[in-house]
């Protein structure tokens, strides 16, 4: 519990400062696809280097439940292939309360060829396993015009 502990207040810090500086930083709701009701958020940072850092904060989802992190840059998926392989980004966690934090750090390709000032839309797609082949299921969120700095 303590671990649990350190990590929320870890997560809500690092999401403060993202905000507060002015850094570039997007934050977007995460919904629920099946009811739409927000249950998080997102917060998505891209560095010139290019390196995206991802902040998924999850406040109502399912206790005690594993779910699957899948990161879109521009809508591309960085790590689904066609034939239904690949691994997810990350893995998110909730606790007895169905509270969850994951931070993704990602330097996809996809940035690469973006100007500095230029922006990419981040989508993130957070699913049970067993819900991986349903696009109608999970928590969903998207980033809009984050400026790679």
């Amino acid at each position: 519990m303590k671990k649990l502990m350190i990590l929320l207040t870890a997560s809500c810090l690092i999401c403060g400062i993202a905000l507060a500086g002015g850094n570039g930083a997007v934050q977007a709701p995460l919904v629920d696809r099946e009811g739409g009701a927000e249950v998080g958020f997102l917060v998505a940072n891209v560095a010139a280097t290019p390196k995206a850092n991802i902040e998924i904060s999850v406040k109502a989802g399912e206790p005690d439940t594993e779910y699957d992190v899948w990161v879109k840059v521009d809508g591309v998926n960085l790590t689904w292939k066609n034939d239904g392989s690949g691994d997810p980004s990350a893995i998110l966690s909730t606790n007895k309360q169905g509270k969850g934090n994951v931070h993704v750090v990602i330097t996809p390709e996809d940035v690469v060829g973006i100007p500095i000032g230029g922006t990419v839309d981040i989508t993130v797609v957070v699913k049970k396993p067993e819900d991986e082949m349903t696009s109608q299921k999970g928590l969903a969120g998207t980033a809009e015009d984050v400026v790679v700095k």
